[in-house]
């Protein structure tokens, strides 16, 4: 995808590659697709100025990678990987299966804003490096590293997980939860599972917020 705009994606494929240009925004409607890769990651975005991806209604869609980056190795960091933020909505399923590194990974935010989204990761589930916001839908986070992840330093912020509404569960024998400036928990209905610890903030506190 090379140019910014609204895509309606349907049926089977083997990899997105979004190429837009930093100016400009690229929405994926996913209507029954199924995206499967061989070589990387199955949505790979090095240049939109943010990445929107929405389960349609009614509908099942599957992505995933490689379990060997052969193209990508060192340069993507999940299954869907964007260098700017990523949103996603919709009232359809989303599920995810990340056979190398994070299910959703981003150099900048990762924001949820409605839908079912169920995460089955060998890596993290969700990478936002800037910040992780949940407002709404439910999300399942099945990884064998952390469940959810902001890393940002040096800005307080960024480096924040914000867990607004909706429903959240994560298994994962790691770290639940892991944040640099804060982790906010507001009405989103959390449950976690098998963690070595819920929730870790190097350089600041979990907070309960007012939404």
């Amino acid at each position: 995808i090379k140019k910014g705009g609204c895509y309606v994606l349907t049926g089977l494929a083997s990899q997105i590659i979004v190429d837009a240009g930093e100016e400009n925004p690229v929405h994926l409607v996913l209507h029954n697709a199924a995206i499967s890769s061989q070589d990387g990651p199955a949505i790979y975005a090095p240049s939109c100025s943010k990445l929107i991806i929405t389960a349609n209604e009614e509908s099942l869609n599957t992505l995933s990678d490689a379990a060997v980056y052969k193209v990508y190795n060192g340069i993507a960091k999940g299954c869907v990987h964007s260098r700017s933020d990523i949103t996603i909505n919709g009232s359809g399923q989303l599920y995810i299966q990340s056979n190398k590194l994070a299910g959703i990974y981003s150099k900048d935010n990762v924001k949820i804003v409605s839908g079912d989204v169920e995460i089955n990761s060998i890596g993290q589930g969700i990478y936002g490096e800037d910040k992780v916001i949940i407002y709404d839908g439910n999300v399942t986070i099945t990884s064998a590293l952390e469940g959810i992840v902001s890393t940002r330093t040096g800005d307080a912020e960024k480096g924040c997980i914000k867990l607004k509404g909706g429903t959240l569960n994560i298994n994962t024998p790691d770290v639940a939860v892991r944040g640099v400036s804060e982790i906010a928990i507001g009405s989103c209905d959390v449950n976690i599972e098998s963690a070595s610890r819920d929730y870790l903030v190097s350089g600041g506190d979990v907070r309960i917020i007012d939404d």
